[in-house]
């Protein structure tokens, strides 16, 4: 009886085996160790995340909306993402208490892989789509390059969680429409207010989430013929608008961070302006061929020459022809989908432009699917296509399609690095740009990063310490709930870099130059770098190559500077301090104090702000503390001499500008402010013999101090 009734729903439905196919085939596959990854901006929201505990609590709610954290620019459009990382990141570190999570799990794969073909399917059906063809598409769905990318990596939730409820808005007004439209019944006001509510909630896990508003308007144009439901849906944007710009910001400061002004935040700025404009022009066809070709599995960029890609392609390509021959068969009938597909394209255009090119399809693309399965699904409908033919087809797509995001994934997972990478992913084959890494296959297995991550995890259980323990770096920075614990040294703030490295070298620049050109470091914005290769083997081996006679020099400053790098939160509070952000600075310094009490450098930059604002007693007791954490702390010295300057305590100022020159017998600007005060307690002797060590220097000396100093000696 159950193998007649199963024989029979696959009779009816064989599309059922493609999607069984790609749950236990084409997902395993693309989700694998060897092809997940972990975005590096997550180490830092992480372990922000995780300094409440790794349960949640109360000052989660006020972290929420810290969006100096998660978004670095005054975007605060997305505070739904932010709670949703939060919770998943804390889900993610109790499941290691018990299991090793697999590297890009996230709670989004519960809408992304579950409910989001759920209801894509029933939306289908809502719209009069058979099962097998609404099966077939949304097996296609999951497999197309941008939502697998959406499960691939782990990044922030925003992108999955606004494809779910763009699929989830679209099913509730389909449903809408078939329950009472079609039965020629009014819309109850109750449940159209339900759909009105879960769209406006929609709109703040992402901006791209109101594509949902036009997008119901071009596909269900009939729910809108009562004006109020009309007036209603047209208050929407007007209603987020006032929320982006007003209610999240005040909600921003009423939770102690700082008011953001999304006005400020630069890609806003950058939409109308004339650049943008021509860029969007200029790029149109190369990201609409790579937008809709990759979705459709017949373009992958991958430079590796393999019959099986080649034949997959070929018959990806058949499979198109004849899905399309059967459709251009059919009575053509105008769609309005269309034409908002039309519009996606520009809207797509747009944003690559005004963002990074090199994003393409993969990830911010995922949206495209959602609307081009539906468009086709339409269209494959009315064609009358024989249900084992669509099978086939469907089948040698979703191989092309698999194909095509793992060749996409591998240069995504190894030249996510924004300044350093193509302007356009194809500036990659071209060879037109200098990469630090011509490989195109993994350097790992599949089995061996599982038993590397494996490794690591029973380490932990065991209580090993983890700072012997290393990773492949083919994994990204994982396990990312495990790392942060190991305060993590390996990001440099850029201005400490680059100061100490160009002063040593004559051509420290292009030292520099070299090594982020050979990828041993990698900028990431807007002022931090990351050592990137294994400091001891890699870096070593080219830099002996490179710079015979002094690579020990360069390596030696490169382990010193790593080891000076600020916690996270003074990071933030440096990204504060530089845009006048005074007070998020304090705070933000006191957060990294409260991390590590040791942390001599979060002390001397807070004593810094604290000087800013006139608060001498506070900035001289902070750089007292840096002294004492760091006797041998040049800087906090120099700035403790001038703050007891500024107090009037000349015998401490010259006191503390006496160590920072017993530290650093060069540093001049010390003997400078040493030399005025000595002069200004008529010690001129004094004076005179600092002024003579800057001149031994080879600084110039201030022309007034000089003449003050001559006509005291006159006097006298």
């Amino acid at each position: 009886m159950l193998f007649n009734t199963i024989k029979e729903k696959l009779r009816r439905t064989p599309a059922i085996v493609l999607l069984i196919f790609v749950y236990i085939g084409i997902l395993p596959h693309c989700l694998s160790y060897q092809n997940s990854w972990v975005q590096p901006e997550e180490l830092y929201i992480k372990s922000f995340v995780l300094k409440t505990g790794p349960d949640l609590n109360v000052k989660d709610i006020k972290n929420g909306l810290f969006w100096q954290l998660f978004e670095y620019k005054p975007r605060c459009t997305r505070p739904l993402s932010s709670y949703f990382e939060i919770i998943d990141t804390k889900f993610r570190c109790w499941l290691w208490r018990y299991i090793m999570p697999h590297p890009s799990l996230s709670l989004t794969w519960i809408f992304s892989l579950i409910l989001g073909p759920l209801f894509l399917y029933r939306l289908l059906k809502n719209i009069g789509i058979g099962p097998n063809i609404a099966m077939s598409m949304v097996a296609f769905y999951l497999a197309t390059p941008g939502v697998l990318s959406i499960e691939a990596m782990l990044f922030r939730p925003a992108k999955p969680m606004t494809n779910f409820f763009i699929i989830f808005c679209l099913y509730l007004a389909s449903k809408l429409k078939k329950d009472f439209l079609d039965a020629k019944m009014p819309v109850p006001i109750i449940k159209f207010l339900i759909c009105w509510a879960i769209t406006a909630a929609s709109f703040y896990w992402d901006e791209t989430a109101l594509l949902i508003f036009p997008a119901v308007l071009f596909i269900f144009p009939s729910l809108f013929r009562r004006k109020s439901f009309l007036f209603l849906w047209l208050l929407l944007p007007l209603i987020t608008v006032v929320a982006y710009l007003k209610i999240i910001p005040y909600l921003c400061v009423l939770a102690g961070h700082e008011q953001p002004h999304l006005l400020n935040y630069d890609l806003v700025q950058s939409i109308h302006q004339p650049h943008t404009i021509y860029n969007s022009i200029q790029y149109l066809g190369m990201n609409a061929r790579n937008l809709i070709l990759e979705t459709m599995g017949i373009f992958s960029f991958s430079n590796t020459s393999s019959k099986f890609i080649a034949l997959s392609m070929g018959l990806a390509i058949a499979s198109w022809l004849t899905i399309f021959f059967y459709i251009l068969r059919t009575k053509k009938k105008f769609d309005p989908l269309l034409v908002f597909l039309i519009l996606l394209l520009f809207f797509f255009n747009t944003m690559m432009s005004v963002t990074m090119f090199i994003w393409g399809p993969y990830y911010y693309g995922a949206f495209w699917s959602i609307f081009f399965v539906i468009f086709l699904s339409k269209y494959i409908e009315r064609s009358n296509i024989p249900k084992l033919l669509l099978l086939i087809c469907t089948f040698f797509i979703i191989i092309s399609t698999t194909n095509s995001f793992i060749g996409t994934n591998i240069i995504y997972k190894k030249y996510h690095w924004y300044p350093y990478s193509p302007d356009t992913i194809e500036d990659y084959f071209k060879g037109t740009r200098l990469f630090f890494d011509k490989r195109d296959t993994p350097v790992f297995s599949d089995k061996e990063i599982k038993s590397s991550i494996y490794n690591y995890w029973t380490k932990v259980r065991k209580g090993t310490d983890r700072k012997t323990m290393l990773l492949p770096r083919e994994l990204g920075w994982l396990p990312i709930e495990i790392e942060p614990t190991k305060n993590y040294q390996r990001s440099i703030p850029g201005a400490l870099f680059k100061s100490t490295f160009r002063n040593k070298f004559t051509d420290g620049a292009d030292i520099f130059d070299w090594l982020v050109q050979k990828g041993y470091l990698v900028k990431y914005p807007p002022a931090s770098y990351f050592i990137k290769e294994d400091i001891e083997t890699t870096i070593t081996s080219g830099l002996k190559q490179k710079y015979p006679d002094r690579w020990e020099e360069i390596l030696n400053i490169l382990k010193e500077t790593q080891l000076k790098q600020p916690y996270f939160y003074s990071y933030i509070a440096i990204l504060n301090t530089e845009h006048n952000r005074l007070m998020q600075g304090i705070a933000d310094y006191s957060m990294a104090i409260e991390t590590d009490p040791n942390l001599a450098e979060a002390y001397n930059n807070r004593a810094n702000i604290y000087f800013k604002l006139g608060d001498l007693s506070g900035a001289i007791a902070d750089y007292t503390k840096a002294v004492d954490l760091k006797p041998g702390y040049e800087d906090a010295y120099y700035n403790l001499g001038f703050a007891y300057y500024k107090q009037g305590n000349l015998p401490q100022a010259i006191f503390n500008y006496s160590k920072a020159i017993e530290i650093n017998p060069k540093d001049t600007v010390a003997y400078d402010n040493r030399a005025i005060i000595y002069y200004q307690l008529k010690e001129y002797d004094k004076a005179w013999e600092d002024v003579h060590k800057m001149q031994v220097l080879g600084t110039a000396v201030n022309p007034e101090l000089i003449n003050a100093l001559t006509a005291a000696r006159h006097e006298n």
